[in-house]
């Protein structure tokens, strides 16, 4: 049966109570016309539908010759409605929903056998597609019921096996489930719970295979059995318990360590091949049944076919942007064949699968997103704070500056007034020092608030290293420091403020002096490179000294922050920003 469009937007109670009806009149013996006129006028209700009619077959299969109506005399009355020339007839030749301008025509068979024809007033706002879904799965019902009347023509009766009305039930309520799992990893294990738990439709294995568009395969994600499905499923079966199921990390756990679920992972099967049944589901999007009884060819790869018996079903994971995943399960436990109403469950549970799939992908990115915006946030803070630090630090470091020049000046005369070995005149240089430091402290303050402006003009790498090495050379040589250049051949030239670059060039040869206070190699390096697609000039400063620690580097850029007790920590800072601004 295919996907069909009607009325409006069923009633969720309604439809639990049609399912809980569907698993009461699903019992041995024969079923009362009545009975399945009241069932219908349940599903009247549940899918607002304005009337219902069933019409069934007779046993010629030539015409109809029965009609049972929801809001009509009890029983059925006779009635005769040629195939050949009805719409009821086409929507029965056809096997699948027919929708004219009053009516929606639903066939109901069963393995392949026509028992007859629902007829609904149609309405005309859109059915939802898991109410849709829904619908279908209960005609499937009704059709096992309709095989055991007392008044269906004993003549050319069916004996039918039915689909499980009570798995019919924990599919729906599994469905219902899934859409309250928000994380992808949960739903995967609970779907497969579900389709082999007891009381569904008895699954022996099952297993899930994701698209990897980028390199072409379906790559094995999940496999539970009906062993190991009792750990996720709820253990009440109140309709509260499956709303809102509570997925534990341990039972996730226990599943993936089992033999088989780890044989699954490493299944990797070529996307490129139709010939292989998993492959064309992919691809296609088709439901297939393939059992080893019947002849069919099990072409399989990567050891597939060595994990399931010799008959296997596989259902597309339907996504917006194509299909994304492959459900695959193995014969039923109970024995024998997978029906076409198995494998129409299987289509319907696999629909919900991906689309709930879909659903928790969505909600991944959106808390993505939503923790990029908090983190953004964040990083607004605290550079609002950092901007009112910064000026209050400009407004003191501009306060403060005058007065120390003058306690400075007085400390540097009243040195000169004392003898050289006396403690005044110890005094008075240690005075003159940090008088000269805390100046240094406020000129990086003032340098890092201030906004920069670049004069470009044409610089030369070589050039530049030469003036800084000029002002830092002779303490790189006290310190023991082996200078190494490594300029490049060719003389190279940009645009850039040359006193500003220069600037960073000494900050970094002062980092790397201090890192080797007990001597070492310094390296400087020029070469010609590209930024963003672009030609460029690439300057490289390396040290033998103890390097940088991975908590550290990340705060290095951080103005204040510094490792050395002497160090104002606006070094660096003040340099990434001269970098950025080139």
């Amino acid at each position: 049966m295919t996907s069909l469009s009607v009325s409006r937007g069923a009633d969720v109670s309604g439809c639990r109570l049609l399912v809980s009806t569907l698993q009461l009149a699903h019992r041995n013996g024969s079923v009362a016309p009545d009975e399945l006129q009241n069932l219908m006028g349940l599903l009247r209700e549940a899918f607002s539908f304005s009337n219902l009619c069933f019409f069934l077959l007779s046993s010629s299969r030539q015409h109809f010759s029965l009609c049972l109506n929801s809001d009509g005399p009890p029983g059925f009355s006779s009635f005769r409605i040629e195939l050949s020339t009805s719409l009821e007839g086409q929507c029965l030749g056809r096997s699948a929903p027919l929708l004219s301008e009053a009516y929606i025509y639903i066939p109901l068979s069963h393995e392949g056998h026509p028992l007859g024809v629902l007829r609904g007033n149609r309405l005309p706002e859109a059915l939802e597609s898991d109410a849709s879904e829904l619908l279908q799965a209960c005609v499937l019902g009704i059709g096992q019921i309709v095989s055991r009347l007392d008044a269906a023509p004993p003549a050319g009766k069916n004996k039918l096996i039915g689909c499980d009305c009570e798995g019919l039930e924990l599919l729906y309520r599994a469905s219902r489930a899934m859409h309250g799992l928000l994380g992808n990893n949960e739903l995967m294990h609970f779907a497969l719970s579900a389709i082999t738990a007891d009381g569904s439709l008895g699954f022996h294995r099952a297993m899930l295979l994701m698209v990897n568009r980028r390199s072409a395969t379906l790559q094995g994600m999940l496999g539970v059995t009906s062993a190991s499905s009792p750990s996720i499923l709820p253990d009440s079966q109140s309709a509260r318990s499956w709303e809102s199921p509570v997925v534990s990390a341990a039972a996730l756990q226990s599943q993936v360590e089992t033999p088989f679920c780890r044989a699954v992972m490493q299944l990797r099967l070529s996307l490129d091949e139709l010939t292989h049944p998993l492959s064309r589901c992919a691809l296609e999007g088709v439901t297939l049944h393939v059992d080893e009884s019947c002849g069919d060819v099990l072409l399989g790869e990567g050891g597939f076919e060595s994990l399931l018996g010799g008959s296997y079903a596989c259902a597309p994971l339907d996504g917006r942007s194509g299909v994304v995943g492959v459900l695959v399960v193995e014969g039923p436990r109970r024995g024998g064949r997978i029906s076409p109403q198995d494998l129409h469950l299987l289509k319907l549970f696999a629909s919900q699968v991906g689309q709930s799939m879909e659903n928790g992908r969505l909600i991944e990115r959106l808390e993505q997103a939503h923790g990029e915006l908090h983190r953004a946030q964040e990083r607004m803070l605290q550079n609002e704070c950092l901007a009112a630090v910064g000026e209050m630090g400009a407004s003191m470091a501009h306060e403060l500056r005058n007065p120390l020049l003058s306690l400075g000046g007085y400390a540097h005369r009243l040195a000169r007034l004392v003898p050289p070995e006396s403690k005044e005149r110890e005094y008075a240089d240690i005075m003159t020092r940090e008088v000269r430091r805390l100046e240094g402290v406020l000129s990086g303050i003032l340098n890092f608030t201030k906004k920069q402006i670049l004069c470009y003009g044409v610089c030369s790498p070589r050039a530049i290293f030469k003036e800084a090495l000029e002002l830092e050379g002779e303490r790189l040589e006290r310190s023991g420091i082996e200078l190494v250049e490594e300029f490049s051949t060719a003389e190279l030239f940009f645009q850039g403020d040359a006193p500003l670059l220069r600037q960073v060039l000494l900050n970094l040869l002062g980092n790397a002096r201090q890192a080797m206070n007990a001597g070492g190699t310094l390296r400087i390096h020029t070469s010609s490179t590209t930024l963003r697609g672009e030609p460029a000039v690439s300057f490289q400063v390396e040290d033998t000294g103890g390097g940088i620690s991975p908590e550290v580097m990340r705060n290095i850029f951080n103005p204040f922050f510094t490792t050395r007790s002497e160090g104002t920590g606006l070094g660096l800072p003040i340099s990434h920003r001269i970098v950025e601004l080139h």
